[in-house]
């Protein structure tokens, strides 16, 4: 049987960092709301933030790293992604 639990983390879409709790079971997230307990955002939360469950679970979500390859974009390893990002990223530092 699962448990419900409660994680606590920081909301990642925006500048305020607010603190959210998130009820999840299993692999679902249930809720997604404000914690109350954090000193900066102080139990509120923005409608962006209240939809990060449905974002986490949105079936158009990227779940792997993709690369460009013969003009298409395919699933890759995070060290395939890094050494794509690093060999585009360099010509332009260099620039």
């Amino acid at each position: 049987m699962n448990e419900r639990r409660m994680h606590y983390r920081t909301c990642p879409l925006c500048e305020a960092t607010c603190g959210l709790a998130v009820a999840v079971e299993a692999d679902r997230v249930l809720s997604v709301r404000g914690d109350a307990d954090d000193p900066f955002s102080q139990g509120f939360l923005c409608p962006k933030g209240a939809t990060l469950g449905d974002l986490h679970h949105d079936p158009d979500r990227l779940r792997v790293p993709r690369v460009r390859r013969a003009g298409r974009l395919v699933e890759a390893s995070w060290d395939e992604a890094f050494e794509a990002i690093e060999a585009g990223l360099m010509p332009l530092l260099k620039r």
